[in-house]
């Protein structure tokens, strides 16, 4: 049980900073004079962090099953956002909206592609390193070893 759920302990550890920030009143930096819409690329980065989070619990590693990963992950993460400004909204001093979830929304589209390819990439140079070796990789013609 302990060895399935380590690939998620930084996940859960990344959504719990995510509603623990969510949860200060008058978050500060208000008072601070920053370029206009910075807070959206926090956003964006934020869960950009979140879907590569979620990709490697899900173990993004298998080739076949790309598509359905990314897909679980952009809808999952984005319910999430979707929860988070929710629950700001509940919270004194902070408010939901609608280009903030946006912005979760377009990080999480970005991190799960940076996922995805990161993780086919290293499929490739695995499977190069046994077909280079005599493994059973896939020779270039494509026929098996």
């Amino acid at each position: 049980m302990g060895r399935a759920l380590r690939p998620w302990w930084p996940l859960f550890i990344w959504v719990a900073l995510i509603f623990g920030l969510s949860s200060i009143p008058d978050l500060p930096g208000e008072g601070i004079d920053l370029p206009r819409h910075t807070d959206k690329v926090v956003h964006g980065f934020e869960y950009l962090v979140l879907a590569v989070l979620f990709c490697r619990g899900l173990g993004a590693d298998t080739h076949h099953r790309r598509l359905v990963i990314g897909l679980v992950t952009v809808f999952t993460c984005i319910a999430i956002a979707a929860l988070d400004e929710m629950y700001q909204s509940y919270v004194p001093g902070r408010d939901a909206s609608p280009y903030d979830l946006a912005a979760d929304a377009v990080g999480v589209i970005a991190g799960s592609v940076v996922a995805i390819l990161r993780r086919d990439r290293a499929a490739r140079r695995a499977g190069d390193a046994s077909a280079a070796d005599g493994r059973g990789g896939i020779r270039q013609e494509g026929r098996r070893t």
